[in-house]
């Protein structure tokens, strides 16, 4: 606002920074607009297939007989379903995939070759809708993340700047009340 100067050292040591500020806004705007809804449909599939998994474990436990204690059918649901749709949402499809094994092993000496077959397809069938938005997601988000890092160094370098000019005001001979005017 003063000019001459003073705007001109302001202009040259904190401008570019500004700028940059300005740009990395406006690109990480984009970038969480464009990971919004894909967040969203990861979170979508992935209460799809945990509705999966538990509608197969019911199912499985009801082929099996309702046995109070089933040791086989702890071996493919160790602790229940909650092994493969708790945890992390990347690493699901993989944990699915592992029962889809089990599954193709046919462990349960109560199911048929065709139900044990029948429930692999089910699961990777699942796992392959979750695993498909999963990796849309991936490249998304960790631009976002990055750009959230960019701005942080930026903030940093700004405040660098902005001493670095308070220092140079100072030397130049103004009170500490006029370089903050």
């Amino acid at each position: 606002a003063r000019g001459g100067t003073i705007k001109e050292r302001a202009e040259q040591g904190v401008g570019p920074v500004v700028a940059m500020i300005d740009a990395i806004e406006a690109e990480l705007k984009e970038a969480r607009d464009t990971l919004a809804p894909l967040a969203a449909a990861v979170i979508a599939e992935n209460d799809q297939a945990d509705a999966a998994l538990n509608r197969i474990y019911d199912d499985v436990w009801n082929d099996a007989g309702r046995a109070a204690n089933d040791r086989y059918l702890a071996l493919l649901f160790p602790g229940g379903a909650g092994y493969y749709t708790d945890g992390d949402t990347p690493g699901q499809p993989a944990r699915m995939e592992l029962l889809a094994k089990l599954f193709d092993r046919k462990l349960h000496p109560r199911l048929t070759a065709a139900q044990s077959d029948a429930y692999a397809v089910r699961v990777r069938d699942a796992a392959s809708a979750l695993k498909a938005d999963v990796d849309a997601v991936a490249a998304p988000s960790a631009n976002v993340t990055l750009l959230e890092r960019v701005r942080t160094a930026l903030g940093r370098n700004a405040q660098f700047e902005l001493a670095n000019l308070k220092r140079s005001y100072k030397i130049d001979g103004m009170t500490e009340a006029a370089i903050h005017d």
